[in-house]
């Protein structure tokens, strides 16, 4: 029943609802300068350079009220309206407010943005670029949203390796820092944040060492260690991200990734985040 708009920028989110950019809580103006570029006085504000804020109940110099304005050259107290000469304004005479504009730090760049899906769930949207992990944009409040990766709790994996290949890891049981070791080359140093599947345990990549040994978090402990019973996640740097999202029948669903690009991974029923594969029976 609440509805927004949402602006997808060179790494950034912007908020608008009800005709209007959501913006922070108000700083009080104490003072205007009539230079270039104009300066505000508004005790500690807060402010980083580049950030955008909206200025209104300007009294005297009224020409900034209802305007959005870059900030620039920052002090604790200050800040410069960047590029905005306000010489020839009214003189300011006293009050005045500036909010913030509301915004979320992204990795899409401003090229990939055209190429984003998404899927929605009341206040959470999965987002999907082929280049970057599946996404989850979480909304807690007006004023409050959350992007990060999806932390799935299990797969999805390539299937099962069927060469003679075997991996071998240095502990079994659930713990950073273990070392994994393929008697062949398998690895790549992009599949770190790869998820690794070994017997009926699983894990993810942590750091690459060379093509037969990695680092990795095992997350279940890893039953079979020594064989060929393992497979690396579908989803990685080296192989690609998903493409596409969309929910279908109580499932979470993914496809087109760039190196499976026919390929489609579909979620447990009523558990979006689990892409664990078991048995019909």
């Amino acid at each position: 029943t609440q509805s927004y708009i949402l602006e997808f920028g060179d790494q950034y989110i912007r908020f608008y609802k009800d005709n209007g950019q959501i913006v922070e809580a108000s700083k009080t103006i104490s003072g205007l300068t009539a230079a270039s570029p104009g300066v505000v006085t508004a005790t500690s504000h807060g402010y980083s350079n580049g950030d955008h804020v909206w200025i209104n109940s300007v009294a005297g110099m009224t020409e900034v009220n209802g305007r959005r304005f870059t900030v620039a050259n920052v002090t604790t107290n200050t800040f410069e309206l960047s590029g905005v000469n306000t010489s020839g304004y009214t003189a300011y005479s006293s009050g005045g407010t500036a909010e913030k504009v509301y915004e979320i730090s992204t990795s899409y760049t401003s090229a990939q943005v055209f190429d984003l899906k998404f899927t929605q769930s009341a206040d959470t949207m999965y987002i999907v670029h082929p280049s970057h992990e599946p996404t989850k944009l979480t909304r807690s409040g007006h004023t409050s949203w959350t992007l990060a990766e999806v932390d799935f709790q299990i797969g999805p994996f390539l299937d099962t390796n069927t060469t003679t290949t075997t991996f071998t890891t240095s502990a079994t049981t659930v713990g950073t820092g273990r070392t994994l070791t393929a008697s062949g080359s398998t690895f790549a140093s992009t599949d770190v944040g790869r998820l690794v599947k070994l017997g009926d345990g699983w894990g993810k990549i942590t750091a690459y060492t060379s093509a037969t040994v990695v680092t990795w978090t095992i997350n279940v402990a890893a039953t079979g260690s020594g064989s060929v019973t393992w497979a690396l996640g579908a989803w990685s740097d080296t192989t690609g991200f998903p493409s596409a999202v969309s929910f279908y029948e109580q499932r979470l669903v993914f496809a087109g990734s760039t190196d499976y690009p026919q390929t489609i991974w579909a979620s447990e029923s009523g558990s979006y985040e689990d892409f664990d594969v078991g048995d019909a029976s």
